[in-house]
C-alpha cells in the first residue's frame, strides 16, 4: 500500500448535512460497510462514510455510513472534485447536532478519494472529535489505505469476501462475532464516559427457536438466523451495532440512548422480527429482549449481565416482550420468597410467576429477577402449562427444597 504521506490542514469551513446518514443504492455491499466501520475504529472517529458521484453533477450517493454525527458533505464534494486526500480542521456548533446524535462535535475531517477504474469515483471520509490530530501523516495514510480497499471492493465485489470473517463478522448472519462485539462494547462505554452521553444495550433471544431446528431442520434454522441478522441490521439506526452473541442470541449496542428510548427501539425490533418471519406458519417466530443502560463505573461485563438478567425476566414472563433492567432493580423479592410460594403450591401442581406475584402482593416485574435466578440455578423445574390460564407452571426441584431447608448454603 505504500508508506505514509503528509498533508497540511486547511480549506474552507464545510457545510454539514444532518446526521444519521443511511446507506443506499445497488452498490451497497457488506465489504463497504466493513471498510467504513473499521476506518472509524482505527481513527476512533465519531462518524465515517463512503460516497460516490451520482448521476447528476451535484449529486452524491452514500453507499455505506457509520455513526450518528453530521456528515461533512462539503468536504466530500471538494475531495470528489479535486481528487486529493485532505485533513481539514472545522468548526461546528454542538447545538446544531441531531438530538439523538451519539457523538461529540467533530473538530477534524480526513477524506481520501476512491478511484475504481471499472466503477464509480467516490470519497471515503471520517470525522474526528479529538480537538487535534496527533499524527497527521499516519491519519492521512490510514484514510488512503482504506480508500484503496474501497476501490478494490467497488471494482471486484468478490475480492473482500474473506475480509468479513477476518474483520470480526459472523459468516452466517453478517453481524459482529462475540469477540468483536465485546471489543466494540468496551469502545462504546469508553466513548459514553468521555462524552457524558447515555448508552444502552439490548440482549435478544429468539423464543422457541429449538422448534425451528426440530421441525424444519438445521439448514432452515441457519436460514432463519441469517434472516434475523438482516432484520436486526435493517431495523436499528446507523450508529447502532448488531452482534451475534451465540446460537440464537443477539446483542444490539445503542450509543446515545437511555433505557426508556432503548425499550421503544427494542419493541420495534421485536415487532419487526415477529412480522417479518412469515415463513414459519405453524411456528411463528418471536423474541424476548432484555434492555440495560450503562451507568458510570459499570464494566462491559456488568452491563451485559444486567441486560441478561432483564432477558431472563422477559423469558419468565412468557417471552415475546422487552424488559428493562431498571424496573427489576427496584424489586425487594428474594429467591427465598419465590421458593416459599413454590412450596406453598407444590402439592397443587406448582406456581406461576403471576401467581407468585399475586401471593406476594406485588407486581410481576418485581418478582422476575428472583424468579429468573431461581430458574437459572435449577431451584425450580417446569411442570407444564395451566389448562385454564395457559401460564407456565413451576415447582421446587430437589435443589430448591434443599435451598429452602438450608438457606445459608
Amino acid at each position: 500500500m505504500g508508506g505514509p504521506e503528509g498533508a497540511p490542514i486547511g480549506g474552507d469551513v464545510p457545510d454539514l448535512a444532518g446526521g444519521g446518514v443511511e446507506t443506499s443504492g445497488p452498490d451497497a455491499r457488506p465489504g463497504l460497510e466493513l471498510i467504513v466501520r473499521d476506518l472509524a475504529r482505527a481513527l476512533d472517529a465519531e462518524m465515517a462514510l463512503l460516497a460516490v458521484a451520482g448521476p447528476a453533477p451535484d449529486e452524491m450517493e452514500v453507499l455505506a455510513a457509520w455513526g450518528a454525527a453530521p456528515a461533512p458533505m462539503g468536504v466530500v464534494a471538494r475531495v470528489l472534485q479535486s481528487r486529493q486526500a485532505v485533513i481539514e480542521a472545522i468548526e461546528l456548533d454542538p447545538g446544531g447536532l441531531d438530538p439523538h446524535a451519539a457523538a461529540a462535535a467533530i473538530t477534524h475531517v480526513v477524506a481520501a478519494p476512491v478511484r475504481a477504474p471499472a466503477g464509480p469515483t467516490g470519497v471515503l471520509c471520517a470525522g474526528l472529535a479529538s480537538g487535534s490530530v496527533p499524527d497527521l501523516t499516519m491519519t492521512l495514510w490510514l484514510a488512503k489505505s482504506y480508500a484503496r480497499l474501497a476501490s478494490l471492493c467497488l471494482q471486484d465485489p468478490g475480492a473482500l469476501d474473506g475480509l468479513l470473517a477476518g474483520g470480526g463478522h459472523d459468516a452466517l448472519t453478517g453481524c459482529l462475532t462475540q469477540a468483536a462485539l465485546v471489543h466494540e462494547l468496551g469502545r462504546e462505554i469508553a466513548r459514553a464516559e468521555r462524552d457524558e452521553r447515555p448508552f444502552s444495550c439490548c440482549f435478544i433471544d429468539l423464543d422457541h427457536f429449538r422448534r425451528v431446528n426440530d421441525g424444519y431442520g438445521h439448514l432452515h434454522g441457519s436460514r432463519v438466523l441469517a434472516s434475523v441478522g438482516e432484520i436486526l441490521r435493517a431495523a436499528v439506526r446507523t450508529a447502532d451495532t448488531v452482534g451475534r452473541y451465540g446460537g440464537d442470541e443477539f446483542v444490539v449496542l445503542l450509543p446515545g440512548t437511555d433505557e426508556a428510548t432503548a425499550l421503544e427501539l427494542a419493541a420495534h425490533v421485536r415487532a419487526t422480527i415477529a412480522r417479518t418471519m412469515i415463513n414459519l406458519p405453524h411456528d411463528p417466530l418471536d423474541a424476548s429482549i432484555g434492555v440495560a443502560e450503562w451507568h458510570p463505573g459499570a464494566t462491559p461485563e456488568a452491563l451485559l449481565g444486567a441486560a441478561d438478567e432483564a432477558l431472563l425476566a422477559a423469558k419468565a414472563a412468557g417471552g415475546a416482550t422487552a424488559v428493562g433492567a431498571s424496573g427489576l432493580s427496584t424489586g425487594t423479592v428474594t429467591v427465598k420468597d419465590v421458593l416459599d410460594v413454590g412450596a406453598q403450591f407444590d402439592e397443587s401442581g406448582g406456581a406461576s410467576v403471576e401467581l407468585t406475584a399475586w401471593e406476594l402482593d406485588t407486581q410481576v416485574v418485581r418478582v422476575m429477577p428472583a424468579w429468573s435466578r431461581a430458574i437459572k440455578h435449577g431451584l425450580l423445574e417446569p411442570v407444564g402449562k395451566d389448562p385454564l390460564t395457559g401460564e407456565e407452571m413451576w415447582r421446587l426441584s430437589d435443589e430448591g427444597r434443599q435451598a429452602l431447608e438450608c438457606p445459608a448454603t
